[in-house]
């Protein structure tokens, strides 16, 4: 094996123009590419793989859904770059995005959603994982993308169906991102998800992703709960921090009682983050207990005031 014929990840991404974790998501979901292993048990990539991430590319920004085209060979990627369908050039001239804000891609995506077009809605977000940073993607895209469609359905603007499948895709596509992050195992550790009556998976897992940009390994434990199960979890895991995601909260008193028993769980000292949807204060219902509430934008902010504070 020669060296100078094969690179790492971080080599193939400065060369493809696609950020890792994407290029691991392709890789390990859609089997895209068939990366090596180095005695350390990192991929390496040769110079096929590189070719093929390059078309991929392309295809992707020209329209074409990962899903649909992973598979092909690179003869095959090319006649896909050079002809493309009909229905993609008129996808290309009427909705390409190469732009490096969030806004045009959040548009798009709403749009695929309300059509129910999911390959579309793939294909608009491999676009945004490609142009725009993570943070960005998440906090920008894919959660305000997710909310909305829910406030369209309240409104009866959408059809729950159109939810239903929005979330389905956003946690399947979330989750390949989460998997596919390398975190170093000396990294603090935090717990993430949501409390009894508190089914906000997607900001859950936005919260778990956030974490991991900031410098910790998410342990993702999933949606509604219970305080006591919660506390275990983060004590058999040796977790530096909790944070817990609140959308709404009618029943008070239950929000309000399983807070109460996380934080004697932990102990006061205990690092928990209540974090909440940027219309939504719940200072009001958790000022008493003594916890941290941010909303998810400033959730990144504090997470790495902390990491640094911990370096000095």
């Amino acid at each position: 094996m020669k060296n100078n014929h094969y690179y790492k990840i971080g080599q193939v991404a400065a060369q493809t123009g696609l950020p890792p974790y994407l290029i691991r998501v392709w890789q390990s979901r859609y089997s895209a590419v068939s990366p090596l292993r180095s005695s350390g048990n990192r991929r390496i990539f040769c110079a096929d793989d590189i070719r093929k991430l390059q078309l991929l590319s392309k295809a992707v920004e020209s329209g074409h859904s990962i899903s649909q085209i992973a598979s092909l060979s690179q003869e095959e990627l090319m006649k896909v770059v050079e002809r493309r369908s009909p229905e993609t050039r008129y996808r290309a001239s009427n909705g390409k995005i190469t732009s490096t804000k969030a806004e045009p891609y959040l548009q798009k995506s709403l749009q695929f959603v309300a059509e129910l077009d999911i390959n579309g809605l793939q294909s608009m977000l491999d676009k945004a994982a490609i142009n725009l940073t993570r943070p960005v993607l998440i906090l920008d895209v894919i959660v305000p993308l997710y909310f909305r469609t829910k406030s369209l359905v309240q409104t009866n603007n959408l059809r729950l169906i159109n939810l239903t499948a929005v979330t389905s895709f956003l946690q399947a596509f979330m989750w390949d991102l989460l998997r596919t992050t390398v975190v170093s195992e000396s990294a603090p550790k935090i717990v993430t998800g949501t409390l009894t009556g508190q089914r906000s998976e997607i900001a859950a897992l936005a919260l778990a992703l956030i974490a991991v940009e900031s410098g910790y390994k998410s342990i993702y434990l999933g949606s509604n709960l219970p305080a006591n199960d919660l506390a275990a979890a983060v004590k058999s895991k040796a977790a530096q921090a909790v944070a817990i995601f609140v959308e709404g909260y009618k029943k008070k008193i239950v929000l309000g009682s399983e807070l109460s028993i996380l934080q004697e769980k932990l102990g006061e000292d205990f690092l928990i983050l209540v974090c909440a949807h940027e219309n939504l204060d719940a200072r009001e219902l958790i000022k008493h207990y003594g916890i941290s509430v941010t909303t998810l934008k400033n959730f990144r902010t504090i997470l790495e005031t902390l990491t640094i504070e911990k370096m000095m």
